[in-house]
């Protein structure tokens, strides 16, 4: 698991950057779904563009990207989002969908909307396929006429790791003490950007644990927790947060 967790980060590492900013659009898909694409991406999800004419030339390739979309199902759960968009907007939603049928594209998202453009990523070359996640919406993969796999697929990988990191990053714990030195009782103040299940705990100077500060739901935004440190002598001691995938400590100065 190190291994492949290293490996996947030197990817992310090692990829050529991608110079083109994709343009935001809202718009419903062929069924009536309405998306904003910058929304989406910003909730985690890795979205694989792929535009068609359609034409003959676009099925293998089409099909090619959306088989790898669909390979990240079972253990991703509908992070990777395969995107099927008209080229220019212009061809029925019923006629796309009746290619999507046709060529086995079952579960693709099917979009018929010129607010979808191709301009930020390319403008020749069918299919075109673009990979985007990420907060700051980078275009990790563009493919024209042919799909290279396991581009690709290293493509997707590293789009997944950024949103990880991203998510992990912005949900650590900003904590403080009311106030620092504590004489008996203050308030600990946790802001978080979602909910977490926290288990927060006292510690020394040594790192040995002392008591239990808090152990429960702590919701969005700023919670604020009751300490009573009335019973422990003058010294330093830690604050450590813990909800099994975030970890922080601060440090505080007890004075009586």
């Amino acid at each position: 698991m190190k291994n492949l967790l290293y490996s996947v980060l030197l990817t992310v590492l090692t990829l050529p950057a991608i110079s083109q900013t994709p343009a935001n659009f809202i718009s419903n898909d062929c069924s009536g779904n309405s998306h904003d694409f910058f929304a989406e991406l910003n909730s985690g999800k890795v979205i694989v563009l792929c535009w068609v004419m359609p034409c003959i030339n676009c099925v293998a390739p089409s099909m090619t990207t959306y088989n790898v979309v669909q390979s990240y199902n079972t253990t991703q759960a509908d992070r990777v989002r395969f995107y099927l968009v008209d080229d220019y907007g212009d061809t029925p939603c019923s006629s796309l969908m009746s290619w999507a049928t046709t060529n086995h594209l079952t579960y693709a998202k099917i979009f018929s909307d010129a607010a979808i453009s191709m301009t930020p990523y390319e403008t020749t070359g069918m299919p075109l396929i673009a990979v985007v996640g990420g907060i700051a919406h980078k275009v990790f993969y563009i493919g024209k006429n042919t799909v290279d796999i396991p581009s690709l697929q290293a493509a997707i990988d590293s789009a997944l790791v950024t949103t990880d990191i991203e998510e992990r990053d912005a949900n650590i714990p900003n904590m403080s003490v009311q106030n620092n030195p504590v004489h008996e009782r203050t308030l600990l103040k946790c802001v978080l950007s979602k909910p977490s299940l926290a288990d927060i705990r006292l510690l020394n100077a040594e790192g040995k644990q002392l008591g239990q500060i808090y152990r429960g739901q702590l919701h969005t935004g700023l919670n604020e927790i009751p300490m009573d440190l009335s019973n422990y002598p003058t010294g330093m001691y830690f604050i450590y947060y813990n909800d099994g995938l975030r970890k922080k400590s601060i440090k505080i100065n007890v004075v009586h």
